[in-house]
Parts: structure tokens; C-alpha cells; sequence
């Protein structure tokens, strides 16, 4: 086989593994920025507790604290698995 038949088949090869290498980003918003959507998810965490502890109890109240609890442990959860390994 010649040189020139060589080198053009190394960068057919080559041009498959730059697509491979696409497909392992996140194409997410939270795999892009999983610390700040971890730090989001601990703020609403805090929030609904801080909304059941403080003050007054009302059904809308309650109700807004338990939707806000519930998506921040969602969005902690989500973000942590984006996280890089600390390997």
C-alpha cells in the first residue's frame, strides 16, 4: 500500500472520533452548570423549610413550601449526578 493511500485513511478514521467525542458533553442546562443549579436547588430547600418554621401557617403557604422542597431536592439530585467524579 502506498503513503498517500495510508494517510488518506487516517484522517477518514480521525474525522469518525471527532463525532464520538461530541456526543459525551451534556447537552443540558444543569449537566453545563451543575454548581450553580446545586446551589439553586439547596436555596429552595431552605426556602420551604424557612416557609414551614417561620410564621403563620395558611394552606397556600404550606403548599408553596412543599412545591419548593420538592423541586430543590429534584434539582440537587439532577445536579450531583452532572457533577465531575473527584476521582
Amino acid at each position: 500500500m502506498s503513503t498517500g493511500k495510508h494517510k488518506r485513511k487516517t484522517v477518514n478514521n480521525g474525522h469518525k472520533n471527532k463525532s464520538l467525542k461530541n456526543t459525551n458533553k451534556h447537552p443540558s442546562l444543569i449537566g453545563r452548570y451543575p454548581q450553580l443549579f446545586f446551589f439553586i436547588g439547596a436555596l429552595l430547600i431552605l426556602t420551604g423549610i424557612c416557609l414551614i418554621t417561620i410564621g403563620i401557617l395558611n394552606h397556600a403557604k404550606l403548599g408553596l413550601a412543599m412545591l419548593s422542597i420538592f423541586f430543590g431536592i429534584t434539582t440537587v439530585i439532577f445536579a450531583n449526578s452532572a457533577l465531575p467524579s473527584k476521582h
